[in-house]
């Protein structure tokens, strides 16, 4: 769609921005669609460019096709009137109905210090928005900032305070450290980066102590202890948040990097608790059915109770789980004169001579010994998962570009990244690199 415009003499995609250098030689990146409207893009084609147009739907609106639930602006706003003068961060707020209070988020990317787009006042820029909207806040993104394991806040001695006369109220909004202890989250925060702490790290640092914010990175979920790299061996992509919001965290956690979403950045995984679950938004009803709801029992066709949508076909499975801390009982329940009869049986054994039967009847035993053990040392955990009929849903191409190419391409690349993740090798890591662009590449040819 870009290359297609009059203006426009080139264009190619890196970590997932679109630059283009234009005839007269500047350079555009196109982040959103008002850098599409300053190309001289009348009207954006969302099906051109495989998005979605934005419907507004009534609170909690099912979708026929999927199991989720789509919220309206109610609760979810893009802040069009909260804007940087760079344009390096993308503003929206989620109102107290989702989660325990008002948040502002901010989706930042900030260039690298030594390229033509870098400026230090961007910092400056999102400390002030911070500061003016005084909410509860969440910043993620790549801020292209080396921090290593430095200490982002400052730990004010609570005697220098008592000795100034302070109440201990106004002691807990100076110093936001005990919020921490609170969510057992740890002051100190770990990280994998060695690298020298630069310009940009240093304008971070103090843009968290200025306005009490705190990393997540190195403090929390499967990245605790750990402060997992994020690009190569650095790691400049982070979720800085208000310490309140710690207590609205379930999960965090820095996941295996994939081509597809980037040329080298790791995708960042941060998992929030909301306040409606299966409640009822309007009436604040809770209930297993809409019938539960007395302003919602005989309505058709109106999505005012907010339900949980579950699958009819559950079915309860045994699934084994090793526990390290039970591995002594495991042992000493494992039947030592079933697994001598065992040898002998694999002794007397013939390869030359022998069927599947015997074969079967062998590992059926094996078997047996290991899940006897296990049952007696509470390693087998009763689940129950949803199960979906197969073979009653034709697939359907939901985008118009995406022909039986791209889906093959998709295929793919998705066996060969599970199968990475399954196996880690050079060899399979190469075949996911290869998979993946060729996914992007036939992406492209049918987009643009």
């Amino acid at each position: 769609m870009v290359r297609k415009l009059e203006d426009v003499k080139n264009a190619h995609t890196r970590d997932g921005k679109t630059i283009c250098t234009l005839k007269n030689g500047i350079k555009a990146i196109i982040e959103s669609p008002n850098d599409l409207f300053k190309l001289g893009i009348d009207e954006i084609d969302h099906h051109a460019l495989g998005l979605n147009e934005l419907k507004r739907c009534s609170e909690g609106e099912y979708s026929e096709n999927d199991d989720s639930v789509n919220y309206d602006y109610t609760y979810v706003q893009i802040n069009d009137q909260i804007t940087c003068p760079s344009h390096c961060v993308l503003w929206f707020t989620i109102e107290d109905k989702l989660l325990f209070e008002k948040t502002l988020f901010g989706v930042v990317y900030i260039p690298p210090e030594n390229s033509l787009y870098s400026n230090i006042d961007m910092f400056t820029e999102i400390e002030d928005i911070i500061v003016d909207t005084n909410l509860q806040v969440c910043l993620l993104g790549d801020f292209d900032a080396h921090t290593k394991n430095v200490n982002e806040y400052v730990d004010i001695d609570n005697h220098i305070l008592n000795a100034c006369n302070i109440a201990n109220d106004d002691q807990n909004l100076i110093n936001k450290l005990h919020i921490l202890e609170e969510c057992n989250v740890s002051p100190v925060r770990y990280s994998k980066d060695n690298g020298k702490i630069d310009h940009y790290g240093k304008r971070l640092l103090n843009l968290c102590k200025s306005t009490q914010l705190f990393f997540v990175n190195g403090r929390f979920g499967a990245d605790k202890g750990v402060g997992q790299t994020t690009c190569n061996n650095s790691l400049i992509d982070y979720v800085i948040i208000t310490p309140d919001l710690f207590r609205a965290i379930v999960d965090f956690d820095i996941l295996s990097y994939d081509p597809i979403l980037s040329d080298v950045h790791k995708p960042v995984c941060l998992k929030l608790c909301s306040n409606i679950r299966s409640d009822c938004v309007q009436c604040g009803v809770t209930g297993s059915s809409r019938s539960d709801c007395a302003q919602c029992a005989d309505t058709t066709g109106r999505s005012d109770c907010v339900q949980c949508r579950l699958k009819s076909d559950n079915e309860s499975h045994i699934k084994p789980k090793w526990f390290r801390d039970r591995a002594a009982v495991f042992q000493e329940n494992l039947d030592v004169n079933k697994i001598d009869e065992l040898l002998v049986r694999l002794g007397d054994i013939d390869p030359k001579n022998t069927n599947i039967v015997t074969i079967n009847d062998i590992v059926e035993n094996c078997n047996s010994i290991i899940k006897n053990a296990a049952e007696c040392a509470d390693m087998l955990i009763k689940t129950t998962s949803n199960v979906k009929k197969h073979g009653c849903k034709k697939y359907n191409h939901c985008k118009k570009y995406f022909n039986s190419e791209c889906y093959t391409k998709r295929k793919a690349y998705r066996k060969a990244k599970k199968y990475h993740y399954r196996v880690r090798s050079v060899v399979n890591h190469n075949d996911l690199v290869r998979k993946s662009k060729e996914y992007k590449n036939i992406l492209k040819k049918t987009i643009l």
